[in-house]
């Protein structure tokens, strides 16, 4: 089973479009305690789910303790752009054993691509699920329409994402469907 790292804006947006199920079923989900922090605190929209999945497993919770420096990550200057959530998971995906990363964060996103960090956003998983065989085209396309009016995508983002072939997620794709 692959293994991903999730950050907060990322995870609301999979809650939302009612694919965090999902994506706890075909792949080890990851948060960092700072990204936990950010789906709980106060009465946050899906705060009971998040605690549930944790409590069941479903999403394992990284401790401070176990993230590491980001020594093998070159551009160090924009850590101090970053957010503590995306920050931490950054930091973990570089001392972990994780395949990649999801997150809906711009800077992180651009981090990630300048680093070569393999990573997708939330509209790119209805395409993973319709790549493996585990959703239909249409029901890819109806989830990804979801996310589309849950975030806050540029144009070229969306057009990336519905022009997107499998082999570019080729990092991304279930193990089973290898």
């Amino acid at each position: 089973m692959k293994k991903t790292l999730l950050d907060a804006s990322s995870a609301i947006l999979l809650f939302k479009a009612g694919l965090l199920e999902e994506l706890t079923n075909i792949y080890g989900v990851f948060v960092t305690r700072s990204v936990l922090q950010e789906l709980t605190r106060g009465n946050q929209y899906g705060a009971d789910t998040f605690l549930r999945y944790v409590s069941l497993h479903k999403i394992r919770v990284i401790e401070e303790g176990d993230i590491h420096s980001l020594s093998g990550i070159s551009k160090a200057p924009i850590r101090s752009s970053l957010d503590q959530g995306e920050l931490d998971t950054i930091m973990c995906f570089a001392s972990g054993d994780y395949d990649f990363i999801i997150t809906d964060d711009g800077k992180a996103a651009r981090f990630c691509k300048e680093e070569s960090l393999p990573f997708i956003n939330a509209l790119l998983f209805p395409r993973l699920l319709n790549f493996a065989g585990l959703m239909s085209r249409q029901a890819s396309n109806d989830k990804m329409n979801n996310i589309i009016c849950f975030g806050r995508y540029s144009k070229e983002v969306i057009e990336l994402a519905w022009s997107c072939r499998k082999e570019s997620l080729h990092f991304a794709i279930p193990d089973a469907e290898l």
